[in-house]
């Protein structure tokens, strides 16, 4: 009797143990992991910003680690401005959670259909829409090449300062 009773206990327990570590071993798709160690810090992340329902800005990263209560390094990131057409792509950032600014470093590059930026150094501030720099910029289009050390960007004009050259091939 004890060894029917035994048998199914078995089978039932076996599967339970079975079904679970399938399930906690099975990849489960692109999840969010927060991890507690030096600093806290999330993977895959994208963050939105809208004004009036419309998206403003889009910036996705790899990885985010909170340096600060405020402050967030972002790691192979890709800012998208969708009103200007602009994708920006940088190795590393630093996103203001307050302000909702973005300093971007190292070797970037922004790019529309009709022109290109290369810089080492960019901010991005969401409140006024600028995007400005005062290191070396390159802007490159099909038939102009400018380069300065200085950049103010809006949605209506960008300006290089100190030690500006143009290049233009066009008729």
């Amino acid at each position: 009797m004890k060894k029917r009773i035994v048998l199914p206990i078995f089978l039932v327990v076996s599967l339970i143990a079975g079904g679970l570590v399938s399930y906690l071993t099975m990849d489960k798709g692109p999840l969010t992991r927060v991890t507690v160690g030096a600093y806290p810090f999330m993977e895959d992340v994208s963050i939105k910003q809208r004004k009036e329902g419309a998206v403003s800005f889009v910036v996705n990263a790899r990885k985010a680690v909170f340096i600060s209560n405020s402050n967030v390094r972002l790691t192979d990131l890709t800012m998208l401005l969708p009103d200007k057409g602009l994708t920006l792509r940088s190795n590393s950032g630093v996103y203001n959670i307050k302000d909702k600014s973005l300093r971007v470093e190292g070797a970037i590059r922004a790019s529309t259909d009709t022109y290109r930026i290369d810089a080492s150094s960019v901010l991005w501030d969401a409140s006024t829409k600028e995007l400005t720099s005062s290191e070396k910029v390159t802007i490159e289009g099909e038939k102009f090449s400018v380069q300065g050390t200085g950049l103010e960007a809006t949605s209506e004009k960008a300006k290089l300062s100190g030690n500006v050259k143009a290049v233009f091939n066009g008729q």
